[in-house]
């Protein structure tokens, strides 16, 4: 597999020595790869299908995202709640679950999708000796309108072309 533009993020994972989290992206940072798609079409026929949340340079996120046994993903944050990520469970080993901090643990049961906010503090777990796969998506939130997704999408890409301007200008700087 593997994660296009880097590997796992340090202290992200943690368990024992073969522990790790790694990803087929469809999608990263909104940009479309063309071999995860070749190599899945059906899923990818599927995510053509869909509305997906775009955001130039920023979204659409989508993997198959893979837990090995043993492994935690460490508690981490979303930056927005314009919008929910979606876990579809593919392959899940019984006791596998998702955690949203101060709020609970969620079981994921095979087929069965959830949504959630994950702007909230929320960390996952497969404590079994056998892999756990989820099909992982940003979606728009549902209470947004056509409008108020413009306009989203608009801001964020104004702020990172902003961000992105500043960095040129710091790297021609020290060059």
């Amino acid at each position: 597999m593997g994660h296009p533009g880097g590997g796992p993020l340090e202290g992200y994972v943690s368990g024992g020595e073969k522990a790790s989290w790694d990803a087929l992206f469809f999608f990263r940072h909104g940009n479309r790869f063309e071999a995860s798609h070749q190599r899945c079409p059906r899923t990818s026929r599927m995510l053509d299908s869909l509305d997906l949340c775009r955001i130039e340079g920023q979204s659409p996120e989508i993997c198959f995202s893979v837990l090995q046994p043993g492994s935690r993903i460490e508690p981490h944050f979303g930056v927005t709640n314009a919008r929910v990520v979606v876990h579809l469970p593919l392959r899940v080993p019984r006791g596998c679950y998702l955690e949203l901090t101060s709020v609970g643990r969620h079981h994921w049961v095979e087929g069965e999708p959830m949504v959630f906010d994950d702007t909230f503090e929320h960390s996952a777990l497969n404590p079994t000796d056998r892999v756990r796969g989820i099909l992982l998506m940003d979606a728009w939130h549902p209470g947004l309108s056509m409008a108020e997704k413009g306009v989203f999408s608009a801001l964020i890409q104004a702020i990172t072309s902003i961000e992105q301007d500043r960095f040129l200008s710091r790297e021609s700087a020290s060059g």
